[in-house]
Parts: structure tokens; sequence; C-alpha cells
């Protein structure tokens, strides 16, 4: 048996399913649709959009992609942390007010900031607020 698109010359196979080819079945099962190839995307350059932003748009315009938002804070932010100014080597892109608080991916909510100063930041208890025996 062929594959349920006109077009499509593949035979179906032991990982076909519902009449379409592995091919067809596999965009169905990403898109919703097995004849589309892509994803919807928006094809711009952040680096582009950095350069033109505008002080509306990094307060309100929201960045849907979680790694476009945090390319965009890097290269609007720089990649040295906020806190330490530590910049040996890759830091993170941190939500100042986190998403499950209502955060939004803008470039204003985000900060840079190192492995270590993020990991404290996350701590339940910070080492500032510890009390320590003696």
């Amino acid at each position: 048996m062929k594959c349920k698109i006109e077009e499509c010359e593949n035979i179906l196979d032991k990982y076909s399913c519902k009449g379409y080819c592995t091919k067809h079945y596999n965009r169905l099962k990403r898109h919703g649709d097995p004849r589309k190839t892509t994803r919807i995307r928006s094809y711009f350059s952040i680096g582009d959009f950095i350069k033109n932003i505008t002080q509306d748009e990094i307060d309100n315009h929201i960045i849907e992609d979680h790694t476009q938002w945090a390319l965009a804070c890097k290269i609007y932010y720089g990649d040295k942390c906020s806190i330490c100014n530590w910049n040996k080597t890759t830091c993170d892109t941190n939500h100042i007010i986190p998403k499950s608080n209502g955060g939004l991916n803008t470039i204003s909510n985000g900060e840079i900031l190192c492995p270590n100063c993020h990991a404290e930041k996350h701590r339940k208890n910070p080492i500032e607020q510890r009390k320590y025996r003696t």
C-alpha cells in the first residue's frame, strides 16, 4: 500500500500509521498536518531586532520562544553576570519576575547571571539568610 498523500510514492512500512508513510505520519504528529513541512516561526534576526529596539519594545514586546528571548537578553545586556560581573564562561538568562508569578518573556524582565549567582538566587535559603551554629 502507498501513503494517503496523493503525490507521495512511499510505501507503507511497519512504522507507518493511519495510512501515512513514516515521513507524513511524523509531520502529522509534529505539526498536526501531514503536508506541512515546517512550523510557523517568525523569521527575523534577533541581532537586527536588538539594534533597532525602542524602550517600549524592551518593556512590552513579548518574545514567545524561550530560546530567542534568552538570546535577545544576552545580546542586549551582554554575557556578563549582572550581580558579580563574572564573564569567564557563558552565563544564564533568568527571569526577574518568574513566569510562575506572571513574569513575561520581555527583555526588561530578563537578567544575565553566572551559574553561581543563578543557583544562589533560586536557592530556598540563601547563604545570607542562613543561621550557623557557633
